[in-house]
């Protein structure tokens, strides 16, 4: 996966205004509850970073005090780093070490081991390696672009398959990472995905759509833009401290008509001005003008296409269409996998 380069022209985003909320006018279907007024509910903070520790203190078993003189003779001996020190004397891992170094300069991620949703996240589970460097760099990329500032980003794609829900969430953990609050949204109201990658449980029920598995039970955006919300929607993720996704909640039976109701421009406004950034997952565009209608509204989207899978003149098209209606593109992402 790697941001666009020579080949792939990212359109410059034109700078606009927040984005206004729709007025209700009678007969319209009931409009959400502010979700900003549901962060504070649910007591989202700003996200911030640990306070000076020393590297002993923040290792996952703590160090003695007499084997952290022992250590500190040995540094000293041989001229050698706290951490190395440690780990030559066998009293610590070199990935304990590289956790507690993250700790101490408030870079989070997932130790082995711990519960936080699926191998996909790399950028949770492996933050040091490739893929997790070309995420950073997208992310970047993206953050060279001023006109971001105050637009909610949609991923979209051609087809199922591309990586859009991978790409997403990935980029929203790497936003995370900045120190930042970031909400993650899933707005594939059709076959969503990011409960499932994140781990998020709820109580399995069905999805309200023929064909389709039974819904995670999670309630979520499709609540929302029902005019329905719950304190609940909104969730933290575990052990990446400024990470919060709203789920998709059950597939519902009339997915584009939900979206395209006035409640989704308000909760855009809402969130854009509660986070630091917002990620949107959407649904595939061979599915449905879903993605067209949720890009419009965040008005900035990320493509996404993927190598021997995606054909080109799908995805230009989707380009062409996004600008004809003012979705402005910021970049086309190519995913090897």
């Amino acid at each position: 996966m790697r941001p666009a380069r020579s080949g792939t022209k990212a359109a410059a985003l034109t700078a606009g205004e927040p984005m206004p909320g729709a007025q209700t006018t009678p007969g319209e279907p009931p409009r959400a509850e502010p979700l900003i007024e549901l962060l504070a509910e649910t007591g989202v903070e700003r996200s911030s970073a640990l306070g000076p520790a020393r590297l002993g203190e923040l290792l996952p078993v703590p160090l003695t005090e007499a084997d952290a003189d022992r250590i500190a003779d040995y540094q000293r001996a041989r001229g050698l780093r706290f951490g190395q020190a440690a780990v030559a004397l066998r009293l610590a891992s070199q990935a304990d070490v590289d956790w507690a170094l993250s700790q101490q300069y408030g870079y989070a991620w997932v130790r082995e081991g711990e519960d936080a949703g699926s191998p996909e996240l790399v950028q949770a589970h492996a933050p040091f390696d490739a893929t997790a460097e070309a995420f950073r760099d997208l992310r970047a990329h993206l953050m060279n672009q001023p006109e971001l500032a105050r637009r909610a980003l949609a991923v979209v794609s051609t087809r199922a398959g591309d990586g859009r829900s991978f790409v997403a969430a990935n980029l929203a953990i790497a936003f995370s990472q900045l120190g930042a609050n970031t909400l993650l949204v899933d707005a594939d109201l059709r076959r969503p995905r990011q409960h499932a990658l994140f781990g998020l449980q709820g109580k399995p029920g069905p999805s309200g759509v023929p064909g389709l598995p039974e819904s995670s039970g999670l309630p979520g955006l499709a609540d929302l833009l029902a005019g329905r919300g719950t304190r609940h929607m909104v969730r933290k993720v575990p052990h990446l401290p400024g990470l919060h996704v709203l789920p998709a909640g059950a597939p519902p039976p009339n997915p584009l008509e939900l979206l395209q109701r006035p409640n989704l421009a308000v909760l855009l406004g809402d969130v854009v001005r509660a986070f630091d950034y917002v990620i949107v997952d959407t649904p595939a565009a061979a599915a449905g003008a879903d993605a067209r209608v949720v890009a419009t509204a965040c008005g900035a989207a990320l493509a996404v296409a993927r190598k021997d899978h995606t054909p080109m003149a799908a995805l230009q098209d989707l380009a062409d269409a996004l600008l004809r209606l003012r979705a402005h593109l910021a970049g086309v992402v190519f995913n090897p996998a």
